[in-house]
């Protein structure tokens, strides 16, 4: 285990050495000490190691100058590499950068490696929404492909070297970093970019031999809900980067994404997390993950797919008894300022007054689609009274309750939020501002339990769809936030 960590921590050191060959380094100036590094970096190396294959992501990276995200595979007693790389020196988002290589390179000394480099144009700005990125690595052949379409291949015949000098097993290695220099290549890193960050859905790797070829199933592969098939490299560096890479807030997982970050020492990243009280993201359960405790029961609803087509990642609700019930009242009804966030996917658009969420008593806060259906059907209405344990809405209600959007369809996902600052409400819709109302009455301090798919108490107006993700914040999210929240995993639609 000692040998191991050695090895690692050498990894660290000189892993993207081959990257690190098209940089123009100022010889004239001295290294910078780990600590003198002005940034912070994010990198993890699978624990395994692997002797060919088809390696495949699902990433999204963020393309801004001086910033360069990768995914790779490594080995470090020889330096084989095989890279795909996201570099944004000439401001082409739709460049992708891939190559290979081996052999030791050495900062300021004529000692390169053998490399083949290819830059690829797509048809589509690479940091717009997540995208399948793999590469075939066998005995005769290298091939690149994006979304299953090839887009570069060289065989051993025409570059030797595959076949003779890619012989050893590899790490699997991603990352975010800056370079030490700003050539063309990488460009000027432009510290008001920052933080930037790279994004993992999943990764697979299809084993290969000479008789059968590649394997149909996935012999490895990671879906990212933790982090125990990898190790996070934390206060490394190699010559070329101008970062150390650390763990602490710059390698994050969170709802079966990776994200790794690239910041200013001493500055922060965004956290979608602060203030946040109970977080549902119906991971095979409707367990509260915020870490504050507040469960959910589900009754009667299932678990189902979800808006990526993720199995058990949501719950279906049957419009007839189905409900989920979190008893700890931790909802306080007279916060000064509040955010719920959620996924609805109604299946019947038909049926009326279905319940998204609703406090218990049910007299708190209310948010039910096709409510008010017959003089506004279609509509997500919302209901809020300023004393839970009296039974009437003397805040908001109809007519006065209604978004403007009504262009719901069966089966299709949507993103609401619903937000109170002090005495102001705002609805949105797909992380869109669709309507802003002021309330004559502040609520008291009263705290609530939370039902999801039905009325809070007299257990009627049940949801007839899939619902996800809701989360309950004491805070009101910026309108930033709110983006982030429906684009969160690249979603677009």
């Amino acid at each position: 285990m000692k040998n191991f960590k050695i090895i690692h921590a050498l990894l660290s050191f000189l892993i993207l050495m081959g990257i690190v060959v098209f940089l123009s380094m100022d010889c004239s100036q001295k290294e910078p000490t780990l600590t003198e590094k002005p940034y912070l970096a994010g990198e993890v190396s699978s624990a395994t190691t692997f002797k060919y294959g088809r390696f495949v992501v699902r990433m999204k990276p963020e393309r801004k100058s001086g910033v360069l995200s990768s995914f790779f595979t490594f080995d470090l007693p020889t330096k084989e590499e095989i890279d795909i790389e996201f570099v944004d020196g000439n401001n082409d988002k739709k460049k992708l950068e891939t190559n290979f290589h081996y052999g030791e390179w050495i900062p300021c000394e004529n000692k390169e490696t053998i490399d083949l480099r290819n830059f690829s144009t797509l048809n589509f700005n690479t940091d717009d929404n997540f995208h399948i990125y793999s590469f075939e690595w066998t005995k005769t052949y290298l091939a690149w492909s994006v979304d299953n379409i090839e887009v570069y291949r060289k065989t051993g015949v025409e570059k030797p070297e595959i076949t003779n000098n890619l012989t050893s097993a590899q790490h699997i290695v991603l990352n975010i970093w800056t370079p030490l220099s700003n050539d063309n290549w990488s460009g000027k890193l432009n510290e008001n970019d920052l933080p930037a960050k790279v994004e993992y859905d999943w990764i697979k790797q299809y084993s290969w031999n000479e008789t059968t070829g590649f394997n149909s199933t996935p012999d490895w592969e990671d879906n990212f809900d933790n982090l125990v098939k990898w190790h996070a490299d934390d206060h490394t560096t190699f010559d070329a980067s101008n970062a150390e890479f650390v763990v602490e807030n710059n390698v994050k997982v969170d709802n079966g994404y990776l994200t790794l970050w690239l910041r200013k020492r001493g500055s922060t990243i965004p956290n979608i997390n602060n203030g946040i009280v109970a977080y549902y993201p119906f991971n095979g359960n409707a367990n509260d993950e915020s870490g504050n405790g507040n469960n959910g029961i589900q009754h009667g609803a299932t678990l189902t797919t979800d808006r990526f087509d993720k199995i058990e990642k949501a719950y279906l609700f049957n419009g007839k008894d189905n409900y989920i019930n979190i008893s700890t009242a931790f909802f306080n009804n007279g916060w000064q300022g509040y955010t719920i966030s959620g996924w609805f996917n109604c299946i019947d658009i038909s049926q009326h007054r279905q319940t998204i969420f609703n406090t218990n008593p049910s007299t708190g806060i209310g948010l039910t689609f096709n409510h008010n259906d017959a003089s506004s059907p279609n509509r997500i209405s919302y209901y809020v009274n300023s004393h839970p344990g009296v039974s009437t809405w003397d805040i908001f209600t109809f007519p006065n309750n209604i978004s403007k959007y009504s262009n719901f369809k069966g089966n299709q996902w949507y993103h609401i939020v619903f937000q109170k600052s002090g005495n102001t409400y705002n609805l949105y819709i797909n992380g869109i501002l669709d309507i802003t109302l002021n309330g004559l009455i502040s609520p008291i301090n009263y705290n609530c339990g939370i039902r999801i798919g039905a009325i809070g108490d007299a257990l009627i107006e049940y949801f007839h769809g899939k619902l996800d993700d809701i989360r309950i914040y004491n805070r009101v999210l910026t309108d930033t936030e709110i983006q982030q929240l429906y684009h969160e995993g690249g979603w677009t639609n």
